[in-house]
């Protein structure tokens, strides 16, 4: 099985880098830059000229939930762009309302994948891709009345578009760094959180290719 694994940043996927090299695991990896547009020029980019058995986008996201810890490894159910669509005075309408496209998506894992206690141990969680991240209350009180999001990132949702137009399996599996608020960086487990997704990374490499 040939994987893409895709991350926004190198500081992200360097621990894991390293180690698929040394192990010579089949794996490309692919840093986008952060955001939607970026992550989908890359991604296209590279699949005009490669195809894989499968994608997995990983990286940190902001939990709107207190009851997921910090650090804990969460596994991307549905993911949507929250912020394409239309105004209609305070009302916020998606793209498929306006008739202009899709704006949800779901992950599609390979059957093979599933059974991989790295993936199939994971809780699922619901996510929302983001140009602006939430630091501000009045936005995240607007977001979860109209969304009510678990969690959100910058490029989930972008690589679930691509690999939907090109027909290959898709996951996304995210550490949460912090929690939507008021930006607070000192309440921040970056570090923690990428420790953590690369350790990931690590186990599920080891199950499926021992």
């Amino acid at each position: 099985m040939e994987i893409l694994i895709v991350a926004a940043t190198e500081n992200e996927i360097s621990k894991y880098r390293n180690l698929a090299q040394q192990n010579s695991y089949p794996v490309d990896i692919l840093v986008t830059g952060a955001g939607m547009v970026p992550t989908a020029f890359m991604l296209g980019q590279r699949l005009a000229t490669r195809r894989y058995d499968a994608i997995i986008n990983i990286g940190i996201a902001g939990s709107f939930r207190r009851d997921i810890e910090l650090g804990s490894i969460i596994r991307i159910a549905t993911d949507q762009f929250s912020e394409l669509g239309a105004q209609n005075g305070s009302q916020f309408l998606t793209l498929e309302e306006i008739g202009l496209g899709q704006s949800f998506y779901k992950e599609k894992p390979t059957a093979q994948l599933l059974k991989v206690p790295a993936i199939s141990e994971l809780k699922t969680q619901n996510a929302i891709t983001v140009n602006t991240v939430h630091g501000d209350e009045k936005s995240i009180e607007k977001i979860r009345e109209r969304v009510d999001p678990d969690l959100e990132s910058m490029e989930g949702a972008a690589v679930f578009f691509v690999a939907e137009k090109e027909n290959i399996p898709v996951l996304q599996i995210r550490s949460i760094s912090n929690y939507v608020e008021e930006r607070n960086r000192e309440a921040w487990k970056i570090s923690t959180a990428i420790n953590n997704i690369n350790d990931w990374l690590s186990r599920l490499s080891s199950e499926i290719f021992s």
